[in-house]
């Protein structure tokens, strides 16, 4: 009897085994699985938010790094201008001499590696380029000069393709309205020649913390 009750239990422990840890060894695994793709997911999307803050932090530097660069060349030369027209005020040269000097000075400075220092006045019509088949005349039809024209002082992005290129690039210019002459003074470059303006050494704290 007593032998009788032994094998009993003997075979319900069995019976529980082999029906209860495949159970138990399948939910582990089930929730293993499922940890496992929580935590992967989780990391992804942190790494994604910590790239995409670096990244938004890096261009940020960059735009107003060349932001700053193109304002303070512009401000430069608005008071070159205002510099020689002021002594054709004072009757010291004419109007021709204080225009002839002032673009020769605006077609001698180099903007980045390509950029230039052109004049437009409120119509569109080109006073200073350093293309002679540019200069004289009117490009209003272009979108980014409608609206230099518009606003006339500031900052802006537009794409630009030259004759003979496959695909347009992404320029970047600052203008100064100097009202007297009816001139926008504007710099303009393309947007990768200033890589040279944001050290990415700065960076290296905010990088290495994450």
């Amino acid at each position: 009897m007593v032998l009788n009750k032994f094998k009993f239990r003997n075979k319900l422990i069995i019976s529980f085994l082999i029906v209860f840890v495949p159970m138990i060894v399948l939910g582990g695994l089930i929730s293993y699985y499922q940890i496992k793709q929580f935590l992967e997911s989780n990391i992804e999307k942190e790494l994604e938010t910590t790239i995409s803050s670096l990244h938004n932090t890096i261009k940020t530097t960059a735009n107003v790094s060349i932001k700053n660069h193109l304002a303070a060349t512009a401000e430069k030369n608005f008071s070159i201008a205002e510099y020689y027209y002021s002594k054709h005020r004072s009757g010291l040269i004419s109007i021709e001499e204080a225009v002839k000097t002032i673009e020769e000075i605006f077609l001698n400075q180099h903007i980045g590696i390509s950029g230039y220092i052109y004049c437009i006045d409120s119509r569109g019509q080109v006073i200073i380029h350093p293309n002679d088949k540019v200069k004289n005349t009117n490009v209003s039809e272009f979108e980014f000069v409608q609206k230099q024209i518009e606003v006339k002082d500031g900052y802006i992005e537009y794409e630009w393709q030259n004759p003979g290129e496959s695909a347009k690039r992404p320029k970047a210019l600052y203008m100064i309205y100097y009202k007297p002459l009816d001139w926008i003074i504007s710099v303009s470059a393309y947007r990768k020649e200033f890589h040279y303006l944001v050290d990415i050494n700065d960076f290296e704290d905010m990088v290495l913390s994450h």
